[in-house]
């Protein structure tokens, strides 16, 4: 789990790399797992089917069987303690981007690569998009970083938290979801506050 206020300041918590600062993967995929795999167990364990998909469906780590029937097998099949690399691996190359690495705020490269996780990529980034006021066409590049890195840091935070949660109250689920969706959106304010 990532470390929370007190610790450190997520806020300016950021990495050196050639001399240009960039968020870190592995924080982000930290973060992730907290919601994602919060015991830290490498097993398929049950899961709610996706509108159109049969049962049953089970969850590795986050990853739906239904949406990606052969990572879960492969990584299932793989012996256990290589489990948590192939987790990774695969969460950093579905999810993560040169982009979001160009991210000034660690916590905002966190909560926008876990929405991806959650929501999938294109609604991450055109909620982010209609945030900061860049063009919102669901890819993140060049123009959308821009955007966010001139951006108030402590405002685009709590603000994309809080638009996570309206995208949340939009869509159809069950009570105990969108608590768990809200309580997911808004763990970034609490962590820079």
């Amino acid at each position: 789990m990532v470390p929370l206020a007190g610790q450190h300041d997520p806020l300016s918590l950021l990495r050196r790399e050639g001399g240009a600062i960039v968020a870190d993967f592995g924080l982000a995929f930290d973060w992730a797992m907290q919601f994602e795999n919060p015991k830290g167990i490498y097993t398929p364990v049950p899961d709610k089917c996706p509108d159109g998909h049969k049962g049953p469906c089970f969850a590795l780590s986050g990853i739906s069987s239904a949406i990606w029937p052969i990572t879960v097998a492969e990584i299932t099949a793989a012996p256990e303690d290589q489990r948590p690399q192939l987790v990774e691996i695969f969460y950093r190359v579905n999810y993560w981007s040169k982009w979001l690495e160009q991210f000034s705020v660690q916590m905002l490269a966190n909560s926008v690569f876990d929405m991806k996780i959650n929501a999938g990529p294109s609604v991450a980034v055109q909620l982010l998009q209609r945030l900061v006021g860049a063009t919102q066409d669901g890819i993140l590049g060049p123009q959308t970083v821009a955007a966010v890195n001139r951006a108030n840091p402590k405002n685009v935070v709590s603000d994309y938290a809080k638009v996570r949660c309206l995208y949340y109250d939009g869509i159809d689920g069950s009570p105990a979801d969108h608590a768990s969706w809200t309580r997911r959106a808004m763990a970034t304010c609490e962590a820079t506050s």
